[in-house]
């Protein structure tokens, strides 16, 4: 059975993404907004209080990725105690919203997946939280790319007037990348979740796969397009499977270069709307961005300009240096590293990157470890180094911080991989119960290459 703590935490990550204040908040006089994904994250921490008070969160020798968290959140704070908590222009993201969204919560979203997602059977239930979610998106995409907007539920998904969406309705993010960022979680999850299904069910859940492909398509973004590509070619060398994988992938392969061929002439617009991707001024304005991004970092290495200052550094400082154009806007630096390194320092950014870093490590000396044993087996901590590769990607194009759902996705996978590594490292073996039933045909030694 699934205990408690996983479907509370599966909700809360499907809560984020659709059921946010633009959906429903309840606003008493004198108490901040009350929201469905706030009452379930209140849950989340009394359930994690609950079991640190009764011992069940057990901290071992490897504890290195929660003392580098402690002092990222400690310099973000000692950076809002210099430069302030509040927004300095109107309409920007404040320092403290970007402290909790981007990392206060997600961190501590990672620390319940460690020790409550714990079994092949709890990351089960996990995967098909994000990956019916992702089918979701799947399934509203097309009704947005072919104006059927009023077929969608709930309405302000595919409303462009709401500032949420800045004008590119593409499902209940801010933006389009991360939208497709999200298909991109739920197809990863789709795919592990294969190794689980048999007879009709396996096909019917191999088309369901299929639907992704276009999807994708439909976010006419090309961070997302890249990530999808990425992770194609993840699955396709490192994946284990009990049959020949060219047989899995034939019918979505199939449905992409269709899709490819039929819109080959409209890939060449500068346009958005219409399909294309050489959007060769957008393209520009990130290196603007870039360029400024290193200057704040040459004129202050070490301190930075402060949390989720960027954005009034750059206008008020570095405008007339690197000129963008009046029209364009200019509310993120589209790169995260560069970003952190700009606002909170190198020492910042580095941290950071220790965290991110010992995860990945970790994970792959799991599968260094699993796959002698038998190939299957690794593919659990694969799936979840490309789905933290797949976010990785999109973080070098857009600035993640400000959005919950996308952060603490990302780090609940990073718990769940720390955690097998951190009872491996405790037994000194992997608990093949949390993993034996990955293998794509639940036998042992059956893969194929």
């Amino acid at each position: 059975m699934v205990g408690t703590e996983t479907i509370l935490l599966g909700c809360w990550l499907v809560a984020v993404v659709f059921f946010g204040p633009n959906f429903l908040a309840l606003r008493p006089a004198g108490i901040f907004d009350i929201t469905i994904e706030r009452a379930l994250f209140i849950a989340l921490l009394l359930m994690l209080t609950r079991s640190l008070l009764r011992g069940q969160v057990h901290f071992s020798r490897s504890l290195t990725v929660e003392w580098l968290m402690l002092l990222f959140l400690l310099l973000c704070f000692l950076s809002m105690v210099q430069f302030g908590f509040g927004t300095a222009s109107p309409g920007y993201p404040s320092p403290w919203f970007t402290f909790l969204s981007g990392y206060l919560f997600p961190f501590i979203v990672f620390v319940y997946a460690k020790w409550h997602v714990v079994g092949q059977r709890a990351v089960r239930c996990i995967f098909y939280f994000v990956f019916l979610a992702g089918l979701y998106l799947v399934l509203v995409s097309p009704l947005e790319f072919f104006q059927l907007r009023q077929y969608v539920f709930p309405q302000y998904i595919n409303d462009p007037t709401i500032l949420l969406h800045l004008d590119r309705a593409r499902g209940p993010f801010q933006n389009a990348g991360l939208n497709g960022l999200a298909i991109l979680f739920g197809f990863l999850c789709g795919v592990y979740l294969t190794d689980h299904k048999q007879g009709i069910d396996r096909g019917v859940h191999i088309g369901l796969l299929a639907l992704f492909f276009p999807a994708i398509f439909f976010t006419q973004t090309r961070s997302v397009y890249l990530g999808f590509f990425v992770v194609l070619l993840g699955l396709l060398f490192f994946y284990r499977t009990s049959f020949p994988k060219w047989k899995a992938f034939f019918l979505p392969l199939s449905l992409a270069f269709l899709l490819a061929a039929i819109n080959s002439p409209r890939l060449a617009f500068e346009e958005r709307s219409k399909g294309g991707v050489m959007q060769v001024d957008e393209v520009k304005i990130r290196f603007t961005l870039m360029e400024r991004s290193i200057a704040m970092i040459g004129d202050q290495p070490f301190r930075g300009v402060g949390l989720a200052q960027f954005i009034p550094a750059s206008v008020q400082r570095y405008k007339g240096r690197y000129p963008i154009p009046e029209s364009t806007t200019e509310q993120t630096q589209h790169n995260h590293l560069l970003g952190l390194a700009a606002e909170l320092g190198i020492v910042g950014m580095l941290i950071y990157v220790g965290i991110v870093g010992n995860i990945l490590v970790r994970g792959s000396y799991l599968i260094a470890r699993l796959r002698p044993r038998n190939p299957t087996l690794a593919n659990l901590p694969l799936v979840l180094i490309l789905l933290m590769i797949s976010y990785l990607l999109s973080a070098m194009f857009l600035e993640p911080s400000y959005f919950l759902a996308s952060n603490a996705t990302f780090f609940t996978f990073a718990g769940i991989l720390d955690g097998l590594y951190d009872r491996m490292m405790s037994n000194g073996q992997v608990d093949l119960a949390e993993v034996e039933g990955c293998a794509i045909s639940g036998r042992p030694g059956s893969a194929r290459v």
